[in-house]
C-alpha cells in the first residue's frame, strides 16, 4: 500500500518551490520592470496593520539595530522590512504547499495536475490584483503584463506542486514502507538541491542587475568658494556662513554638512515608485464639497519655471533619538510652496494641505505654516543636482 505524503511534506515542498519563484520575480523586477510582489503585497498588508503594531515594530526594530550596532538606521532597517516582505510570501508558500497536498492526497491521480494549475491559476490571479490595485515596483506599460507576469509564474508553481506529489507517489508505487520513506527523502533532497541553486543563481543574478543601475553619488565640497556637487551641476551650491568657524567638530560626530550619498532615507515602500517626468503633474484638489474639484495643475517645468529658493535646510525624521542618524543637513532648491500657492485659488475657509506621494505617503500640513516661512518649499535640487528617484 502507497502511504501518501503528510501535508506537513507538502508545506516543505511549498518552500523548495516558493524560493525559485521569489527569485524569479526578482530577476524579473530588476530586468524589465516588472512587479516585485513581495513589495506589492506587503503594502497593503502593512496599511492595514494598526498604526500601535506598526509603531511596536519600529521601535522594536530600531532598538535591535542600535542594540547590535547593524549600522545606519535608515538602511538597516529597509533591510529589515524587505525579509519582512519576503518572509510573508515564503510563509504563504509554505501553508499553500500544504492545502495543496492536502487536496491530492483527497483525490485521484488524474485530478492531480489539474488541480495544481488551478490552484497556482486562482493564486496568481489575486496577487495580480493586489499588485496592479496596491503596487508601485512595476514599471511596465502596460500594467497588465505585469499581472500576466505574475499569472504564468503562479500556475508553473501550482503545476510544479503536482509535479513533485506524482513523482514522490510514482517512485513509491511498488515498494515497502521504509524505502517508500528512503525514496521520497532522496527526491526532496534532490528537489532541495535544485531549489537552493535556483535561488541562488536567481537572486546573483538580480542583485547583479541592480548593481548594474547607475546612481549619482553625490558629495558637498567645501573648499572656501562656491561648492559645487559633483559630476554634471545645475546650480552653484554656495559655502555655509560658518564655514570659517575656527571651532572644530568633536571626533566622532558627524559633518555639519551632510554629503548627499549619506542623505537618510526613510520611505514606506521597498521599492521606490518610478514617474514619468514628462507627463507627471501636481494637482490641488479641493475636497471641501460634494464633489471633488481640481483648483490647479502644475507640470514639473511649470514649477521649475518659479524663482527659485534655496537654503541649508536640516531634516530629521520623527523616529530620530537623541544622537540618532535620522538626520540630515543639505543644501535645498525648489519654488517656494507660499509662491506657488499665490496661483492657486484656495477656498477661502481652507486651513489645511494634505500633500500625497506616489508612494500613498500623506501628510498634513497648516496653510499657516507655508504663508509663514518662505523656506517650506516644493523641492527639486539637493546640493545643486536633481533629486533622485529613490529620494522622491
Amino acid at each position: 500500500m502507497i502511504r501518501k505524503p503528510h501535508v506537513l511534506i507538502g508545506g516543505l515542498v511549498g518552500a523548495l518551490l516558493t524560493a525559485p519563484l521569489l527569485a524569479l520575480i526578482f530577476i524579473g523586477q530588476q530586468a524589465a520592470g516588472l512587479p516585485f510582489l513581495p513589495s506589492d503585497f506587503f503594502n497593503p498588508v502593512r496599511d492595514l496593520t494598526p498604526g500601535g503594531v506598526i509603531t511596536t515594530v519600529i521601535d522594536s526594530v530600531k532598538s535591535v539595530i542600535l542594540a547590535l550596532n547593524l549600522g545606519r538606521v535608515d538602511t538597516a532597517a529597509k533591510n529589515v522590512e524587505f525579509a519582512m516582505a519576503i518572509g510573508l510570501l515564503f510563509v504563504l508558500g509554505i501553508v499553500a504547499g500544504a492545502i495543496f497536498f492536502a487536496l491530492f492526497n483527497r483525490n485521484e491521480r488524474p485530478t492531480w495536475v489539474r488541480t495544481g494549475v488551478i490552484g497556482g491559476l486562482l493564486v496568481g490571479v489575486v496577487m495580480a490584483l493586489v499588485s496592479l490595485q496596491f503596487g508601485i515596483s512595476s514599471t511596465v506599460d502596460p500594467r497588465i503584463l505585469g499581472g500576466l507576469w505574475i499569472v504564468v509564474l503562479f500556475t508553473i508553481w501550482g503545476w510544479a506542486h503536482a509535479w513533485a506529489y506524482t513523482r514522490m507517489v510514482s517512485t513509491a508505487a511498488a515498494t515497502t514502507n521504509d524505502v517508500q520513506s528512503v525514496d521520497r527523502r532522496q527526491f526532496l533532497i534532490t528537489l532541495g538541491a535544485a531549489s537552493a541553486t535556483l535561488t541562488v543563481v536567481g537572486a546573483g543574478l538580480g542583485a547583479l542587475l541592480r548593481r548594474g543601475e547607475t546612481t549619482s553619488s553625490t558629495s558637498v565640497a567645501l573648499n572656501g568658494g562656491a561648492a559645487q556637487a559633483s559630476g554634471s551641476s545645475n546650480i552653484d551650491v554656495p559655502p555655509p556662513s560658518n564655514l570659517d568657524d575656527p571651532l572644530m567638530p568633536a571626533p566622532g560626530t558627524r559633518p555639519e554638512i551632510t554629503p548627499v550619498a549619506e542623505h537618510y532615507r526613510i520611505d514606506i515602500s521597498l521599492v521606490p515608485p518610478s514617474i514619468d517626468e514628462a507627463t507627471w503633474t501636481l494637482p490641488f484638489v479641493s475636497k471641501m464639497s460634494d464633489q471633488d474639484e481640481t483648483l490647479a495643475e502644475f507640470s514639473l517645468d511649470e514649477i521649475k519655471a518659479y524663482d527659485p529658493t534655496s537654503a541649508y535646510i536640516t531634516m530629521s525624521c520623527i523616529s530620530n533619538d537623541i544622537a540618532g542618524d535620522l538626520i540630515s543637513t543639505t543644501y535645498w532648491t525648489g519654488v517656494s510652496f507660499k509662491r506657488l500657492l499665490e496661483d492657486v485659488p484656495l477656498p477661502d475657509n481652507a486651513t489645511h494641505l494634505k500633500l500625497v506621494g506616489a508612494d500613498g505617503f500623506d501628510e498634513v500640513v497648516a496653510l499657516d505654516v507655508i504663508r509663514s516661512d518662505e523656506r517650506v518649499m516644493l523641492a527639486y535640487y539637493w546640493d545643486g543636482k536633481p533629486l533622485e528617484q529613490k529620494h522622491g
